[in-house]
């Protein structure tokens, strides 16, 4: 308790803007003033369309998000957590 997940929100809508073929990072949404801040997990929503194929480099995305940038021609690549030290813990039988 006492830590709070924060997502930064990104529609694929707002991906248009960007070159057939790129590879959109973290990096470059927030360059392109998408996101506030890298240090928030980044989550793409599928509001909207997008027609371009992109690459695109978030932590999580919905159904209908993974959907539309495929259909588009393009794919999602998940960034996997940055500290894999935290593991769960096994459960105790009792």
């Amino acid at each position: 308790t006492g830590f709070t997940s924060i997502n930064e929100i990104v529609n694929v809508a707002q991906l248009d803007r960007f070159e057939s073929g790129q590879r959109v990072t973290p990096e470059l949404l927030r360059e392109a003033g998408l996101l506030r801040d890298l240090k928030h997990r980044i989550k793409l929503l599928g509001d909207g369309a997008v027609s371009k194929r992109l690459t695109v480099v978030v932590h999580g995305a919905s159904e209908s998000a993974v959907s539309k940038i495929q259909q588009a021609g393009g794919t999602v690549e998940l960034i996997k957590p940055s500290d894999s030290k935290i593991k769960p813990r096994a459960q105790s039988g009792g």
